[in-house]
């Protein structure tokens, strides 16, 4: 894509190859470094680097035995692990102290090395994959609004968090479903627009709260943390994911 033109009644979109396409409405569903976003709200408007890490990797790796949401943090950073199924693992890994700006493979492993038996493993099989470790910079949107005239912003264009819960792609999900439910009854477009806004601004706040929380425990100092998180642990946990049960 070019260039947005907002239009009142038709929106218009140029792309890269000089056509253009017009729409009643453009959803701009195109991730934290949204191109409608910078159209729509300006270059830099509500991006910025999450309060957890500068960056993080991301992988998939075979189930080392684990039942359940798991996290192990150190005095650098931290290790999530979270069954797909009984033969999977999602995995997230942070250093929250990096040593350098620009973080090798070799970073993760020396991370790893502060884990458990089963930890070590799963990095090792998750870097072990051709193509299987995603590094990247670890950024966050948050903006007062998502949406203007006839164009309107979802998932992690409007509000992408650091993946701590693992709610990023859901939250994208539900945004869809709610947005697609109210334009199918019929309002008019900025009344539409206006309720999915007003419908989806808590459970995307409360994801958020829980991330800033959990950013916040991590940067403790390593004594204190570990004294505190196997109390505080399984609560943050209840009161992140109970309200998340609840249907759109």
């Amino acid at each position: 894509m070019r260039s947005l033109a907002l239009h009142a009644a038709r929106p218009k979109v140029l792309l890269a190859d000089g056509s253009a396409l017009t729409a009643s409405l453009i959803v701009g569903a195109d991730g934290v470094r949204s191109t409608i976003r910078q159209e729509l709200f300006g270059t830099v408007a509500g991006r910025g680097h999450a309060m957890l890490a500068d960056a993080s990797w991301r992988f998939m790796a075979p189930n080392p035995g684990l039942d359940c949401w798991t996290v192990w943090a150190g005095a650098d950073g931290m290790v999530l692990l979270m069954p797909v199924d009984e033969h999977e693992v999602y995995g997230w890994a942070a250093i929250t102290r990096p040593r350098a700006k620009n973080l090798s493979r070799a970073s993760l492993i020396e991370l790893a090395k502060q884990f458990p038996d089963r930890v070590r493993e799963a990095v090792a099989q998750g870097m072990a994959r051709p193509g299987g470790l995603y590094h990247s910079p670890l950024e966050e949107v948050r903006l007062d609004r998502w949406h203007d005239k006839r164009v309107v912003l979802i998932g992690d264009a409007a509000h992408a968090t650091a993946p701590v819960w693992a709610e990023g792609a859901a939250l994208g999900m539900e945004d869809a479903i709610v947005l697609g439910r109210l334009l199918a009854e019929g309002a008019d477009m900025p009344s539409a627009l206006a309720a999915f806004e007003a419908q989806r601004r808590s459970r995307v706040g409360h994801v958020q709260a829980q991330t800033d929380a959990m950013s916040r425990a991590a940067k403790l100092p390593s004594g204190l943390r570990n004294l505190l998180l196997p109390f505080v642990g399984p609560k943050k946990y209840r009161q992140t994911y109970g309200p998340l049960m609840q249907p759109v």
